[in-house]
């Protein structure tokens, strides 16, 4: 892990505990960043958001603006990221919304509270399901807790 301090510090000012905790989380899961099939991330501000993708590993440093203006972070992109809209549309509560909409996602009803009455419909206008999720990485503030969720 170049590049990284002591023992939860990062090399600077635009990194997060993120670039720490991954390695242990995927190792730890026996999974890489690439089997993350959703994200709901810590967002008390975009650009950490956006900071927190790059530190856990879903896209590579300095490619996050570009991944997220080709809407790879979209509900049907290739890595769905706060399919709930984030803590920035709704009651920061410190990431609980997070875990709760990680769990609705891996269901197998998927999203219970949503739009879509009965059979989930993808239509985005109504239906933020996502399609086949099978892990969701849920991380907390600066990237200092994380989580991997598996269907079941």
């Amino acid at each position: 892990m170049s590049g990284i301090g002591g023992r939860g510090e990062t090399a600077g000012l635009w990194e997060t505990n993120g670039v720490n905790a991954a390695p242990l989380l995927y190792e730890g899961a026996g999974v890489s960043p690439k089997d993350v099939s959703l994200a709901e991330i810590y967002d008390p501000f975009t650009f950490m958001c956006m900071i927190h993708i790059e530190d856990f590993g879903l896209v590579k440093k300095g490619e996050v603006g570009a991944w997220v203006r080709e809407g790879h972070n979209a509900l049907d992109g290739d890595l769905p990221v706060n399919t709930h809209g984030g803590l920035l549309s709704e009651a920061h509560i410190h990431g609980l919304n997070h875990f709760i909409e990680a769990v609705q996602q891996l269901r197998p009803e998927g999203v219970i509270d949503d739009l879509c009455e009965g059979p989930h419909t993808f239509d985005r206008s109504l239906c933020r399901q996502v399609r086949d999720p099978e892990i969701a990485l849920v991380c907390g503030e600066s990237g200092g807790s994380a989580m991997l969720l598996r269907k079941a």
